[in-house]
């Protein structure tokens, strides 16, 4: 995933007053490659440890898409399942997908 950039301006003519917001979103799971060479600096092992949480990150995104399509499939045809049926199956879900 790479950085995504949002900007909005609006300007007030009356008054002069001008608003201007410019964002930058890093949706990266692991620090630019300076910072993990800085890092390593500090702790030599320290690369592994984020590599590691990094993929267990990835690992719990993934499982979270599957289970809002699964919900998602329900709600497209109408059915509202129980709070219990949901859990059960999404349960089973994360069972096997591994």
């Amino acid at each position: 995933m790479a950085k995504q950039a949002h900007q909005e301006k609006i300007t007030a003519r009356n008054d002069g007053l001008i608003f201007e917001q410019h964002s930058v979103y890093d949706n990266s799971l692991l620090p630019p490659a300076e910072e993990l060479a800085k890092l390593k600096e500090i702790n030599p092992d320290i690369v592994a440890w984020i590599l590691e949480r990094a993929s267990l990150e990835q690992e719990s995104r993934i499982s979270q898409s599957k289970e809002r399509l699964i919900i998602q499939k329900f709600e497209f045809r109408g059915v509202r399942p129980s709070i219990s049926a949901t859990l059960a199956t999404l349960g089973y879900v994360s069972l096997f997908a591994s």
